[in-house]
């Protein structure tokens, strides 16, 4: 997973389509085993996200979806699954048609405020935070709240001049230029 990951991070897409087979192989296997031997959800679900990662990073989010719900749904106020979700409706967003892509895109602004909602969050999982904070305001932007977003970005910038240093920061800059040129969206 580490390594499929990493490529992915790269964009390595060919190297990708090359491990991620083998290790969705891999992980199954583990999988069927651990159910079999397990009483609990907890070690299934965290192979079951594992799982749900690698499909994603593969690019097959509606493979990935159902997965994820289910994961939601055992574990409803876990932020990796919160997150996880929220990047797969992101992703699916992208590959929808038009009718469908808005309801898609409102549900992964409401996963990323539901994250927002830990008031902890920037100090225990800085890097999570930053990423639901731009995304959420990438929403605010997508709704055409140009002014707000850069209220927020300017508030948070004068008690956290890093904004979370790279690549947050850069992104959210883009998003204040993208407020104030008027556009939508990242």
């Amino acid at each position: 997973h580490g390594q499929v990951t990493k490529l992915g991070a790269t964009g390595r897409t060919a190297e990708v389509e090359k491990f991620c087979p083998q290790a969705l192989m891999i992980i199954d296997t583990a999988l069927k085993w651990l159910v079999s031997q397990s009483n609990g959800t907890t070690e299934v679900n965290a192979v079951r996200a594992v799982r749900v990662s690698l499909l994603r990073i593969a690019g097959r989010v509606k493979d990935a979806l159902p997965e994820a719900e289910q994961l939601m749904a055992d574990e409803p106020d876990n932020g990796s699954y919160i997150r996880m979700l929220a990047l797969l409706s992101e992703q699916l967003a992208l590959i929808e048609d038009a009718s469908r892509n808005a309801a898609t895109l409102d549900r992964a602004e409401a996963l990323w405020s539901k994250l927002l909602e830990d008031g902890r969050l920037r100090e225990t999982a800085p890097a999570v935070y930053w990423e639901a904070r731009y995304q959420w305001l990438a929403h605010q932007l997508r709704h055409g709240r140009a002014a707000d977003v850069i209220k927020a970005v300017e508030a948070e910038r004068a008690w956290f001049p890093e904004l979370g240093g790279p690549p947050w920061q850069g992104r959210l800059m883009e998003l204040v230029e993208k407020a104030r040129a008027g556009t939508k969206g990242p």
